[in-house]
């Protein structure tokens, strides 16, 4: 068992599982995309926001580290605020999103499409998931409506779509680059 910082620094062992991931817990070390409702923001990142890029969805604040770097909680091969670490965080190996939001509801979904080579031993039951982002939901918009689904396959499709476009335009663009550079040496 890993020894691993509680909140407030002081050292005790802590269990996570994370610890015999065979690709460096790259949803921590290549961290993108995470959602925390503000008081989650103010106790886990707000004294690392100069390290972030933060976009706001109302009340939700979804995070990444700029350059690429790892989650600014990352210390040491070990999560630092493990113990009270984000909901989102406790998710994975499901990742939440947000479907709608108004002024008076919110609708969340959730899949479990990653990578994660530990995720058959991680997975949390669909239960536990629609808890937790539910818990997620009601701090984040207090009193409203929440609505809790699993992403639908014409979500997921869409998602995927997004992706490949994604990771095609960015292999473009290296190459771009790359003849560019080739080209004016």
């Amino acid at each position: 068992m890993a020894r691993l910082k509680n909140p407030v620094g002081a050292s005790h062992p802590s269990p996570n599982p994370c610890e015999a991931c065979s690709i460096g817990q790259d949803c921590c070390t290549h961290l993108s995309g995470l959602r925390v409702t503000e008081i989650e923001f103010a106790r886990c990142f707000a004294a690392h926001a100069d390290k972030l890029l933060i976009q706001r969805e109302g009340t939700i604040y979804v995070i990444t580290p700029k350059n690429g770097a790892a989650c600014p909680n990352w210390e040491n091969g070990g999560c630092a605020v493990y113990d009270a670490r984000p909901r989102d965080c406790r998710l994975f190996p499901f990742t939440l999103f947000v479907r709608r939001r108004t002024d008076d509801g919110l609708s969340l979904g959730y899949h479990s499409d990653t990578r994660c080579p530990l995720k058959a031993t991680l997975l949390a039951s669909d239960h536990e998931a629609r808890t937790i982002v539910r818990q997620f939901g009601n701090e984040a918009l207090p009193g409203a409506a929440i609505e809790v689904t699993p992403e639908t396959t014409l979500e997921r499709l869409k998602r995927r779509a997004r992706t490949s476009t994604y990771a095609l335009l960015s292999r473009v663009r290296k190459r771009s680059l790359y003849r560019r550079r080739v080209g004016s040496a």
